[in-house]
């Protein structure tokens, strides 16, 4: 392992796997993950993986013990319904809403646009908007919330 550059909430390496590692690496990927963090420890890997179907995660569980890998699933998150191209479940008019909100600059401090400006914008009530922004943020709140320990160290962008 080398050490390439530090960033401001880690750092990054280079992994050169041995032949026994390499091999088992391989098995991960067939199971045709979405990797989405890799932490490594002395006690081992922990990786944060989304799968496209649940037997993808028994199908790897059975190749890693194979391999003598123990696996501990620390938390299984299924959504409600499958997401689009990770659009957080959003409708599309939630998204829309959410879109316009923040290219008008709704979402700035102090605010660009006001609640009736972005209403008119998108013709449709201030009521409807206020409630579509207010679902379209919960569910993406939910989902950033749901998926584990991703802190920001720094307090800068409160």
């Amino acid at each position: 392992m080398t050490k390439l550059t530090e960033i401001p909430y880690g750092s990054l390496f280079r992994i050169e796997w041995s032949d026994e590692t390499r091999e088992t690496v391989e098995d991960v990927l067939e199971s045709d993950p979405v990797i989405l963090t890799g932490t490594a420890a002395k006690q081992g890997w922990d990786f944060q993986m989304r799968f496209e179907h649940r037997d993808h995660i028994s199908k790897l569980q059975s190749d890693l013990s194979h391999h003598d890998v123990t696996v501990e699933l620390k938390r299984l998150h299924t959504p409600e319904t499958p997401t689009v191209d990770g659009q957080f479940l959003l409708t599309s008019k939630q998204r829309t809403a959410l879109n316009s909100a923040l290219d008008s600059g709704y979402f700035e401090v102090p605010r660009e646009t006001n609640l009736s400006e972005l209403a008119e914008e998108l013709d449709i009530s201030q009521q409807a908007l206020s409630k579509r922004l207010r679902r379209a943020h919960r569910t993406v709140s939910r989902h950033i919330l749901t998926t584990g320990p991703n802190e920001i160290a720094d307090d800068r962008l409160d």
